[in-house]
């Protein structure tokens, strides 16, 4: 019940929430939080890494300069127009030993509910805000568009695609669009497609660093590498060129991550043999400093680590942070499964063994493939296989996606404390939409926040594929996701097989440090009016602050917090107006407006609030005008008496 001071008391109010439910069992720790339309799943793990049993493939090469190309802008673009798609392989990895995704249900249910940003009358932490969006790179006949984007500290911004890297400010204005074949411009690679970009920024050298693929058979497969030569420079690379039948004649290389840390950069994929088949994953452990200067690069080639991973991904840190003297990778099973292996590598590159251990987290599988409206052609999900991870302060963040109860993609997130040996994941979904090929990144410039931006693809029968964000909080709660580029058609192009299209490998996003909170840039995938893919890129800022206006910030306190029988809640009016109190759910449900009056400028609120109607969890007081503004929002926690 409410009590406002000097004022009749208000009548009770009557609540119906599903129940916070929490046990132990030995260290196992773990809190479900089950609704819908939207599914949460916390969870909380203990374990320790040992070292690997068995010992990696270490191999050291040395890899000259294959050329430096200066004043790309002057190039002329060498684009191709015929249609291709890239190979999808006919067996990524063994199929999980369970036997648990043959056993999907191969056919979606259409949830007759609202998704999570749709639903009439709810309430949200605050959603990402597009500050700035505009046409990306320029769209070519290759499905998918593959995107990746980074950020440097002189405000120059790259998208790169499996064709170009397309060059713009921060204010958006285009500097430069180039083919990669203009760029490269090497005979031997003629007639072979380059492919799967991915691109970052060094914040400490400011550099850029590319890494993108050539050729999909043993006898012409590269691993290519461009570093820009000056600081904040986009128009002068050294490349550099890698024959992956060198080291492995008989395979080829595809899906590459990149990322960097103080000493190295660090490029993994995954080999696949003639018959396309996943043979291994192999680390290229590159010297920057030889990378930078246009000296011949000195490469620790690693493999047949423990475990046989496939698509090792390196965790790439945020702007300005840096660990110096090992890198993370991660890796789960695209198939399906229980498992989470966490692989570390001490740098400089020497001949100790890679760290690692496997994890056990929440089943997650993939989900069939994704609806279109209006088309009978359906988007392959690319089962849920790992893209990126990122370190902020100890914390190792990473995505990825598992089909949710009706068969649709739903977001699968993980923070692993690495210091404590403690792993949380939650799902977020909407349960009635396909969510596919997440990223994720800081959101903050506090070090110490843990606070992510995460950005994705969406189809459904309701709508043409689109891209979106999410913001998860510090205290792991997520916002409604954001629409950052609404599809305009359905994709069909000539390259699909068996009313199935390619959708993607990869989304791109980025943290830059900025004034403020900073902000990210992403670069996405949606449907064309063509019925083919084009990228979006967009600026994505933190919610603007509504209350300063009204109410200044911090004058509404809720004391005791956590509580547990009769709080107090205080707010300053900051102007006269109809003022509404609403208590919602951490998945954004409006449990009712439990408190609506008039009040008056200047004035200080004084409210009691009894918990008894709830159950014990962690909700929002939000405080709104007549109009439906937020004005201030505040987190209570509701404990069980004893």
């Amino acid at each position: 019940m409410f009590y406002i001071c000097g004022l009749m008391p208000l009548q009770k109010y009557l609540i119906s929430i599903r129940k916070l439910t929490c046990f132990s069992h030995g260290q196992r720790i773990i809190i479900n939080y089950n609704h819908k339309p939207v599914l949460y799943t916390i969870y909380f793990i203990l374990y320790t890494f040992f070292a690997s049993a068995q010992t990696p493939y270490n191999k050291q090469i040395t890899l000259p300069l294959y050329k430096t190309v200066y004043n790309i802008d002057t190039l002329s673009p060498t684009f191709n127009f015929q249609l291709f798609t890239l190979n999808k392989h006919k067996d990524d990895e063994p199929e999980d030993t369970t036997g648990y995704y043959n056993k999907i249900e191969k056919k979606k249910t259409i949830a007759k509910y609202y998704g999570e940003d749709m639903q009439a009358g709810k309430i949200y932490f605050d959603s990402p805000q597009v500050v700035k969006k505009f046409a990306g790179n320029q769209p070519l006949p290759f499905t998918p568009t593959d995107n990746s984007i980074a950020a440097s500290n002189g405000n120059i911004v790259i998208s790169c695609i499996n064709s170009s890297i397309f060059v713009f400010d921060t204010i958006g204005k285009k500097l430069l669009e180039k083919n990669f074949s203009a760029i490269i411009n090497d005979p031997t690679l003629t007639g072979h497609y380059c492919y799967d970009p991915r691109i970052v920024y060094d914040h400490t050298s400011q550099r850029f660093v590319i890494a993108l693929l050539y050729g999909n058979k043993p006898t012409n497969s590269n691993l290519v590498i461009l570093t820009s030569v000056g600081a904040n420079d986009y128009n002068n690379w050294h490349i550099y060129k890698y024959k992956i039948a060198g080291n492995w004649p008989s395979n080829w290389l595809d899906y590459p991550s990149l990322a960097i840390n103080s000493h190295d950069i660090f490029v993994s994929g995954n080999l696949f043999d003639a018959n396309n088949d996943f043979v291994s994953s192999v680390i290229f452990q590159i010297g920057k400093t030889g990378a930078y200067s246009g000296q011949p690069l000195q490469i620790n080639l690693r493999g047949s680590l423990s475990g046989s991973p496939f698509n090792l991904v390196p965790v790439y840190h945020p702007a300005s942070v840096t660990y110096d003297n090992y890198m993370y990778f991660l890796s789960n099973i695209a198939a399906g499964g229980d498992k989470l292996s966490i692989y570390k590598i001490k740098t400089p590159a020497d001949n100790s063994d890679v760290v690692s251990n496997t994890l056990t987290i929440d089943r997650y599988s993939p989900p069939i493939d994704a609806l279109q409206k209006n088309s009978t052609i359906k988007l392959d999900q690319g089962r849920c296989r790992i893209r990126d991870a990122f370190w902020q302060n100890g914390i190792i963040h990473s995505v990825f996606v598992s089909k949710d109860a009706n068969n649709f993609g739903k977001l699968y997130y993980i923070r692993f404390d690495a210091g404590n040996n403690i792993a949380t994941w939650q799902t977020f979904g909407l349960g009635s939409v396909d969510y596919a090929y997440p990223v994720v990144c800081p959101f903050t410039n506090d070090s110490l926040n843990q606070t992510s931006l995460i950005s994705f693809l969406a189809s459904g029968q309701d709508r043409f594929p689109e891209c979106r964000a999410v913001i998860c909080d510090n205290d792991f709660v997520f916002s409604s996701s954001t629409l950052i580029r609404k599809g305009d058609n359905s994709v069909k192009t000539s390259a699909a097989q068996n009313n199935v299209d390619r959708w993607g490998d990869y989304t791109g996003n980025v943290f830059v440090n900025a004034r403020g909170n900073g902000h990210a840039w992403m670069a996405a995938a949606f449907g064309n009016s063509s019925q083919s893919w084009s990228t979006y890129i967009a600026k994505i800022g933190r919610p603007q602050d509504t209350a300063q206006t009204i109410i200044p910030q911090n004058k509404l306190t809720i004391y005791p917090n956590p509580m547990t029988d009769i709080a107090t809640i205080e707010f300053d009016a900051g102007e006269s107006n109809i003022y509404t109190l609403d208590i919602i759910t951490m998945d954004g449900k409006r449990i009712d407006a439990v408190w609506n009056a008039t009040v008056f400028k200047d004035n200080k609120y004084i409210l009691q609030f009894d918990k008894s109607p709830l159950a014990p969890g962690i909700y929002i007081i939000v405080l709104h005008k007549q109009s439906g503004k937020e004005i201030l929002r505040q987190k209570i926690v509701v404990l069980s008496k004893g």
